[in-house]
């Protein structure tokens, strides 16, 4: 626990640990973690024929950050042309969010690929690399 709160970006965890995780299997434990570490990241998208919503790779977006989204035919698009769509579904704000670009104006198809670039709070997947290094001598299992 003193690992986890030592880490860079952590503002606070909770251990939930044994019959209190509501699961069979012996020994599990969950943390939760609150914090933010502010990562840049870029996406690219192959040409569509109708542009659907982006959903971007990378979660969750911090929105109070710039986003960008670059045509490779028409280069950098006005923010005019789309919003960041914040899911609000039950994996809101996690990694398994769906945080997308969605287009208030439909694209030309003639608009080519599209790069977006943003900025994702990286805090969860730099903690579960760090706890999955060999050397730190600890089970991990991620349930997706």
């Amino acid at each position: 626990m003193s690992e986890t709160l030592a880490y860079p970006g952590v503002e606070d965890a909770i251990v939930v640990g044994g019959a209190d995780t509501g699961r069979d299997d012996l020994g599990p434990v969950d943390i939760f973690i609150r914090g933010k570490k502010i990562t840049p990241v870029q996406d690219s998208f192959i040409a569509y024929t109708d542009y659907p919503d982006l959903i971007l790779s990378r979660q969750p977006v911090i929105d109070s950050e710039t986003i960008s989204v670059i045509t490779n035919l028409g280069g950098v698009l006005s923010p005019s042309l789309y919003t960041l769509t914040k899911d609000t579904g039950v994996y809101a704000g996690s990694v398994r969010g769906q945080d997308n670009v969605h287009w208030i104006y439909t694209l030309p198809t003639s608009s080519g690929s599209v790069v977006v670039s943003y900025s994702y709070n990286s805090l969860i997947y730099d903690l579960q690399n760090y706890f999955l290094d060999p050397s730190r001598n600890v089970k991990i299992l991620i349930y997706s």
